[in-house]
Formats: structure tokens, sequence, C-alpha cells
């Protein structure tokens, strides 16, 4: 049976890297931010296909979609398919606009909480918009809160009206955590492991070439990431784009720790901790981070 495999986690949690790298793997397809992108309609600006880099509305490989089962062309686009990775994120954006009969697995990945305030947080400076420390935790926090309450809802562990909710009903193995952490630094066992997770065969030496192009329709994404397959001048040029963090990375796939130049922002990150430390500390744990005190502890020493 086709599977679709929703990503669901906060934007800047590495949702990208995990599409492009599950994009290698037999019978796997990632199409990026599909859902939440297409089902937006003809006014608004048209998606972005990462593997022809151009609108999608223009790609020869891009799939015919009719109605709301979006998945359902990608997998006639692709026959040989058997899962799709749709990293649209959200609850919302998975599910609600996108109704399908194939088999529905999510991902949750989630990054730590300081690591994930620094990538929104120099994301916005970068677009000269304003959010301080607290706000990028405030974000983290909204995200993850929301997403377990839908998780335990939506697995049986608490009521809910079936009229009313057009959401799947899941079981609880049908749901999988991944941190950023252990993706970035141990990604063949764990892309080994999502592999048998999907019921699809893991194949490393295909996944060791993450980075050559794809001739999937991808939709939306980081662009940054999207630059390993279709740009390599980029991370030769790419010296003041946010302070450098891809410079020379071409083919690599690293965590971000440039937080620790930064003394500002891990008295910033410190102190939200502490006077969040009630509200994260479940989170951190069903989430898959482990204790809040790791967590804190990985703010110096990642």
């Amino acid at each position: 049976m086709k599977t679709s495999c929703y990503v669901i986690g906060a934007a800047y949690s590495g949702t990208t890297l995990f599409n492009t790298v599950m994009d290698t793997q037999p019978g796997v397809r990632g199409i990026g931010e599909a859902v939440r992108h297409i089902h937006r309609g003809p006014n608004r600006q048209h998606p972005w296909c990462a593997s022809c880099n151009g609108e999608r509305d223009k790609c020869d490989r891009t799939p015919d979609i009719k109605g709301s089962n979006i998945h359902e062309a990608f997998f006639k686009q692709y026959p040989d398919t058997n899962v799709l990775i749709d990293i649209s994120k959200s609850w919302d954006n998975c599910f609600q606009h996108q109704k399908t009969h194939h088999y529905i697995k999510i991902i949750s990945m989630v990054k730590d909480p300081h690591a994930f305030a620094w990538s929104q947080y120099k994301h916005f400076i970068r677009t000269e918009r304003k959010r301080d420390v607290q706000e990028c935790f405030d974000a983290w926090l909204h995200h993850y809160r929301s997403a377990q309450m839908l998780y335990d809802r939506h697995c049986g562990f608490t009521l809910r009206n079936r009229q009313e909710d057009p959401y799947p009903l899941l079981n609880a193995d049908d749901i999988m955590p991944i941190t950023y952490t252990e993706f970035v630094t141990q990604t063949a066992a764990t892309v080994e492991r999502v592999c048998a997770f999907l019921g699809v065969p893991f194949d490393a030496d295909a996944m060791s070439r993450w980075y050559e192009p794809s001739d999937t329709c991808c939709v939306g994404g980081n662009q940054a990431v999207y630059a390993q397959r279709n740009n390599p001048t980029f991370f030769t040029k790419a010296h003041n784009y946010l302070d450098g963090k891809y410079h020379g990375k071409h083919r690599q796939i690293f965590q971000d720790t440039t937080w620790l130049g930064d003394e500002q922002f891990m008295l910033d990150a410190a102190d939200c901790y502490q006077n969040n430390k009630k509200a994260l500390r479940p989170l951190t744990m069903t989430s898959g981070l482990g204790k809040l005190s790791e967590c804190v502890k990985r703010l110096r020493t990642p």
C-alpha cells in the first residue's frame, strides 16, 4: 500500500535536509512542502520546484493535480514510488487541505529549543525583522505544545468528535520522533531507522550521494539546502549569508553551532530555559529530546 509520510516540525528544524536525504532511498520521493504550497491556489504566489529551480507550474516533472488529493497525483507521476515524504510541517497543512486514502505515517522532527531559537533569530535578522530570543522560544513552545495535543488526540489518548474532526485516527506506532541532532550527527543510522519505519529498503550508497540532482518535483523548502544539488557555487560565495554558516559546506551535512560565538544569545537562551522550564520540561521529554537539563547542557556543549 502507498504511504504518505508527513514530517511535522517547526520551521528551521532541518526538514528540508531530511526531505533531500530521504529522496535518495529506493521507492521514496521527497516532494518538499507540496501540500502547504499547492493548495494555496492560483491567486497566491506560484510555488517553485527546487529540482529545476523554477516555478512548479512550468516544471516538466510536476504532476497533473486535480481536486484535493495532491499525493495521489504525485504517485501517478512517479509509479515506482511507494512512499512520499511531505514536509508541509503543520498538522493543518498536512491534513486539512489534503484528502488521501493512502496509509499515513508521521515523522516528528525537533531541534533543541535554543538551536531552533538561534536559527529563527538569525533568519529574522537577515530579513530585517525583529524577534528576540524569548519570542523564538515562545514559537518553539507553541508549535510543539500544539503538536503534542494533536498527537494525543489523534492517537486516541483523548476524546474527540469524529463528525467535526476531518483528521485521521492514527496508531501510536505510526508516529516516529527524530531529533535534528541525531539526524545530522548520525545520518546513516537515522535514515536506516526511518526506512525500517516506512517499510522500504535502506541504500547507504545512494544516501551518500544525497547532494546529486534529483528528478523529483520538490516544492518549496530551504533554498540553501537545495543549492547542494543545483547551485554549488553558492557555497563559495556565501560569506555573508547567515554569517557564513554555509560557506565551504558543499556536500556536507553539518550541525550549526555558530551560536557559541554569540555570548549574549547564550545568556538570553539560558534565561529562557530558566524562565520557561515548567512549560519546556514535559515537551522536551515527549518530543524525544530527553531531559530539559540535557538540552540546557547542549547549549554550551553541543
